[in-house]
């Protein structure tokens, strides 16, 4: 049963975002083609970012997990509706092959093995050990209050009475309540989907994240490509000298939403915002954009550090290129974060 489970979780996590991501072809000129991982990032920000639109609304409207749920599935199916659509005309624009040879030596193979490897190790390590961490009392906690509760941000996972006050950093952030809708969809606890789910799709997903990154630094150099993920798997597996650090979130807790921000959507934000600042193609300025929103439904964490990051990424850039237009698009990027904000600031008055 638990093996079933794991699979309806893989079709709303993995296989969804990428018939949602098609929608990216619609921002591409002809002559132009789509990775994989764009399609399947783009997606995924959607899903997410849908979700915490909708929560917002429920929350205030005290309404069901249940109504929230078959919303956001409409919404996920009028957009794979017309993604397809985009893609049946656009369709030779995706994966296409290239002509160059790419050149690698044995021992990068060997390096790249070796890497996933470890990778392979942490992801079973994971989600065959128990990790005892508090937050969870109220991230794995508020998960499992809204499962069974049919809720959204109305009941304490502390004491289960009714909240009188939420925090507003948890109604902005609303990734409990995700896991939540997540476990209705895949007929299975919130507890399995945070602490066993979780961890065996987002550990993967941080090193494609970083991957992706250093394709882009070494100019898609698979030698060096291969030493950078090795060196990054040794590092995250003695990096717990902080209950805080990169390493600990993502190997203790990657199934919080901080841990997911700064180990898949801050490397994204870098990634995006590079391949905007020196290709300037619509489709990457619409993809940071979908990910510094994400990194917010993630975390209340999420509405600071992308602008932080964004503001010194631009500086630099400013400085190399002379040019304000990619200034401008890294502040539209984080329009969304300024709402956030001043609704913060409001609801704290």
């Amino acid at each position: 049963m638990v093996i079933l489970n794991f699979l309806i979780f893989l079709f709303w996590i993995l296989i969804l975002p990428l018939g949602m991501g098609l929608n990216i072809i619609r921002f591409q000129n002809q002559e132009e083609e789509v990775g994989i991982s764009k399609i399947f990032f783009f997606g995924f920000f959607f899903e997410l970012i849908t979700f915490q639109l909708l929560a917002w609304v429920f929350t205030y409207l005290k309404g069901s997990l249940t109504v929230l749920t078959i919303l956001w599935l409409l919404i996920q199916a009028i957009a794979i509706i017309i993604g397809v659509k985009s893609y049946l005309k656009k369709k030779s624009m995706i994966l296409k092959p290239k002509k160059e040879k790419i050149s690698f030596d044995k021992m990068s193979v060997v390096i790249f093995a070796v890497a996933v490897a470890i990778i392979v190790f942490q992801v079973v390590f994971v989600t065959t050990h128990v990790h005892d961490d508090l937050d969870d009392s109220w991230y794995v906690g508020a998960a499992t209050t809204s499962y069974f509760t049919n809720t959204i941000n109305q009941i304490s996972p502390y004491t289960g009475e009714i909240m009188q006050y939420i925090p507003i950093d948890y109604i902005l952030s609303p990734w409990p309540v995700f896991c939540a809708m997540i476990g209705k969809l895949s007929l299975c606890h919130p507890a399995i989907i945070m602490h066993t789910f979780v961890p065996i799709i987002f550990i993967p997903m941080s090193y494609v994240a970083f991957a992706l990154l250093a394709k882009y630094i070494f100019k898609e150099d698979f030698n060096k490509i291969s030493w950078f993920i090795f060196f990054l798997a040794v590092i995250n597996m003695f990096g717990q000298y902080s209950i805080r650090s990169t390493s600990t979130f993502l190997l203790f807790r990657i199934w919080q939403g901080k841990a997911a921000l700064c180990n898949i959507i801050i490397p994204l934000v870098i990634y995006f915002f590079m391949l905007m600042a020196e290709e300037r193609k619509s489709e990457d300025t619409i993809c940071l954009f979908l990910a510094v929103t994400a990194g917010t439904m993630l975390s209340s964490m999420g509405v600071f550090l992308s602008p932080i990051l964004l503001g010194a990424l631009s500086f630099v850039d400013l400085i190399k290129q002379h040019k304000m237009e990619n200034c401008i698009k890294a502040f539209v990027c984080i329009i969304p974060c300024v709402i956030q904000l001043g609704i913060y600031a409001l609801m704290r008055w």
